[in-house]
């Protein structure tokens, strides 16, 4: 674990953030964020010349709300010698047909595979206690995401 002068707190908020959609509406959403990251020197005026790398990241929560619907995440990453992250993020979307319409308007997802991915939102709900969440943990593992297991 780094040493205290390369470990840095980092807050986000963003309030009312409007993104304009190619149908000419507006989406708003709010932003905020905690987190804690390590760093393998300290982030001053020499870091370049250092080489100053991320080692490791504890995200406390992040969360984007845009209407009805919430993508929140959270966990633990850390970063070693390969430079391959190593960990858990959990991300969990609350309201998740709204998310993803929300996403297909701004253009995130291409309208023709939107059915596709809410034909898999749809199912992988099924599994949840609340079919209109999402709890989608993302596991690295040798720098690669793999599939995770969901857990109560």
């Amino acid at each position: 674990m780094a040493g205290e002068t390369t470990r840095h707190s980092l807050g986000l908020a963003v309030s009312a953030l409007t993104l304009a959609v190619a149908v000419g509406s507006v989406r708003a959403m709010d932003i905020q964020g905690d987190a804690l990251a390590g760093f393998s020197a300290p982030l001053d005026r020499h870091a370049g010349e250092a080489g100053a790398m991320l080692t490791d990241l504890s995200l406390k929560g992040l969360t984007l709300t845009m209407g009805p619907s919430r993508l929140t995440a959270s966990g633990d990453l850390t970063v070693g010698a390969t430079r391959r992250p190593e960990g858990r993020i959990l991300l969990s979307v609350t309201e998740w047909a709204g998310f993803l319409e929300a996403m297909v308007a701004t253009g995130l997802i291409a309208p023709d595979v939107a059915p596709t991915w809410a034909e898999g939102m749809k199912r992988y709900a099924t599994l949840s206690a609340a079919p209109e969440t999402l709890d989608l943990p993302l596991v690295f593992q040798g720098g690669m995401g793999v599939p995770g297991r969901c857990e109560a």
